[in-house]
Order: C-alpha cells, then sequence, then structure tokens
C-alpha cells in the first residue's frame, strides 16, 4: 500500500543486500534444503517452458541436432540432478573473484542523496 512517504535510503540497501549475499555464497556451501529447492525451481521452469506444442517442437527439434537426441531433457535434468553445494560454491567463488560492478536506476534526488555511499564504492 502506497503510504506517500518518500525514502532515499533503497540504494543503499539495496547494494548493501547484493553485497551480503555474495558475502554469503563465496564463503559458505548452500544447505541441502536450498539445493534442493533450487532444483525444483529450475526443473519446474524447463517444464513450463515446454507446455505449447511449438515450443515442445523446437525442443524436440533441438534435441535431433544434438549428440542427446530426442532424450536432450532427460540430459537437462540429469545435468541438474548432478549438480552439488560445492558446485555452486566453487562457481560463485569464480565469478565473483572481482569486485562486482554496479549498475542502478534512480532518481537524481535518490543518487544526491546516497552521494557519499555511491562514492565510496568505487574506492
Amino acid at each position: 500500500m502506497e503510504t506517500g512517504e518518500e525514502t532515499l535510503d533503497n540504494i543503499k540497501k539495496s547494494i548493501d543486500g547484493f553485497n551480503e549475499n555474495i558475502q554469503k555464497i563465496t564463503t559458505e556451501f548452500v544447505t541441502e534444503e536450498e539445493l534442493t529447492s533450487a532444483k525444483k525451481a529450475l526443473k519446474s521452469a524447463l517444464l513450463s517452458s515446454l507446455e505449447r506444442n511449438k515450443d515442445k517442437n523446437n525442443t524436440i527439434m533441438d534435441g535431433k541436432y544434438s549428440y542427446y537426441n530426442v532424450s536432450l531433457i532427460n540430459k537437462y535434468f540429469e545435468t541438474i540432478d548432478s549438480i552439488t553445494a560445492e558446485d555452486i560454491f566453487n562457481t560463485a567463488r569464480y565469478i565473483f573473484k572481482n569486485p562486482p560492478v554496479y549498475s542502478l536506476t534512480a532518481t537524481q534526488k535518490s543518487i544526491d542523496a546516497n552521494k557519499e555511499f555511491l562514492d565510496n564504492l568505487c574506492k
């Protein structure tokens, strides 16, 4: 519900939250529950992408020209099932080994209100 209240600290909150998540995923293994949940979500998204006949046909055609032939979807599922917490940890450490690049969309007023915080990100 809109309260009409204007807050200008969302930039800092968002970037701090982003950095906290990067710190966590590069220093801790995901839990088995998180891993299972992520795998289910990925499989659901894959299956949802096949709801229309056109999409099913495209996937079958993609499989026809792949090494896995029409069992391509099964291979996707096998690959998803094979992902481990260690795989995620190692991938995260590789992807986030360098400092992040920030991109934001905000009003000039928000940027001005967060100038000191944004300037310190560059140091």
